[in-house]
């Protein structure tokens, strides 16, 4: 009876030795079987998406601007200026993004020789490129009282230049969408309707005809308290 015992003792605790392998076991493959935790944990130091660390090339799948610079409107000749723009950055796995500023970047072509509304800047990041647009407008006039020095030409488009004697004298001239051009000493061309127009109140010197010929109109334009006159000839017909 007491041998029996002691086999049963010897029996229970080779169950209980077994039974605490056989969890050893399954809690060792659970361990390697789960993902690496500090690869994939965004806080971890070392992980390569943590917001704000440089990713590797090949995990990266596209970029976007996050922010454009603080300067998106600029007059023509001025310097282009990135400060304010970042990037986010996506990689592959898309779980995680990152942000990148403008003294990582690359930018190309801006062009401020000439007003555009849209020039479109790229945006280069290791191999990666996207875009975004920034504005160049003219020079405003200057607003001095004298004559502007910067304006070398001014002349009048668009306007209705040739008459009967007839309607000449009854009716004077009309405008039909004319409009002021000015061009600048720097080269540079301003005048459009919308930007300059001119009407029939801005005529002066109107004289009515005896005969067929050629006769004169002032044109005034007055912008920002500079005056700009041109002499329009008017060709009269029977």
């Amino acid at each position: 009876m007491k041998l029996q015992s002691k086999k049963q003792k010897n029996l229970t605790i080779a169950i209980i030795a077994l039974a605490v392998i056989a969890v050893v076991a399954i809690v060792l493959v659970i361990i390697f079987a789960l993902p690496n935790n500090s690869t994939n944990n965004p806080n971890t130091p070392n992980n390569p998406n943590k917001p704000g660390v440089m990713g590797s090339p090949t995990q990266i799948e596209s970029i976007m601007v996050s922010t454009t610079p603080d300067k998106i409107e600029y007059m023509v000749g001025e310097a282009f200026n990135p400060a304010g723009a970042s990037i986010q950055v996506l990689t592959k796995d898309r779980d995680y993004s990152y942000f990148v500023n403008y003294d990582e970047l690359e930018f190309s072509g801006f062009d401020s020789s000439v007003a555009n509304a849209a020039v479109v800047i790229t945006v280069k990041y290791k191999d990666f490129t996207t875009t975004f647009n920034v504005k160049v407008k003219e020079e405003p006039i200057n607003d001095s009282t004298s004559t502007n020095p910067n304006v070398v030409k001014v002349e009048v488009v668009m306007m209705y230049t040739t008459y009967t004697k007839d309607r000449w004298n009854s009716r004077g001239p009309s405008d039909l969408g004319a409009y002021v051009v000015l061009t600048y000493a720097d080269g540079t061309v301003r005048g459009s309707l919308e930007e300059t127009p001119i009407t029939r109140g801005d005529m002066y010197d109107i004289q009515k005809v005896n005969a067929p010929g050629t006769t004169y109109i002032t044109v005034k334009y007055i912008e920002k308290g500079e005056t700009y006159e041109v002499t329009v000839p008017i060709t009269i017909t029977n």
